[in-house]
């Protein structure tokens, strides 16, 4: 049984009504992997960390070493399906919930509903309808409704960001 801290955020993500499946990866081996399930939660939040923890259950058959007590090991736990979602660049997201935006060749200022954090990017959910590129260059004193244009192409909330969409930026003009 191994014990994972969760976020509260990540919590509400995962469907407990039947066990949840989770694979194991040995830290420094990722071409490894031994199947679990989440048997059990605490009810009980930790205060300070915000987390509530879980256990996997699972099973080394073949007694791996990388396997036993005391080694690191990476969970990833099987969560729900999210329909309708943009994976951005986490540092686009301030601590509002805005994003900076560009609309009609102007800088606009958009609020999203951050749904989960990964890493370094942000799980927004995404209107349909909407079709708005979101800025990526940290702006120096941006203003609403200055005009702005992409030096590349910018992240449409079209299509996920893959990882060489990195360096595309948009640059603010006179």
């Amino acid at each position: 049984e191994i014990a994972v801290q969760l976020l509260i955020e990540d919590v509400n993500l995962i469907n407990f009504s039947i066990p949840p499946a989770a694979k194991i990866f040995p830290d420094k081996y990722q071409n490894e992997v031994l199947y679990g399930k989440i048997y059990r939660k605490e009810t009980l939040l930790n205060r300070n960390s915000q987390t509530l923890n879980v256990y996997v259950s699972l099973t080394n058959r073949k007694l791996n070493s990388h396997f036993l007590p005391g080694n690191y090991v990476t969970v990833n736990i099987e969560g729900e399906q999210l329909k309708d979602v943009a994976k951005i660049p986490r540092y686009v997201v301030d601590n509002e919930n805005y994003v900076f935006t560009m609309e009609d060749g102007k800088l606009a200022r958009r609020k999203v509903e951050v749904l989960a954090l990964q890493g370094n990017y942000a799980i927004i959910k995404k209107a349909s309808e909407l079709d708005m590129k979101i800025v990526t260059t940290i702006l120096q004193k941006p203003l609403i409704g200055m005009n702005i244009k992409s030096n590349n192409e910018s992240i449409e909330l079209k299509e996920e960001l893959p990882e060489e969409d990195k360096s595309k930026q948009l640059s603010q003009t006179d």
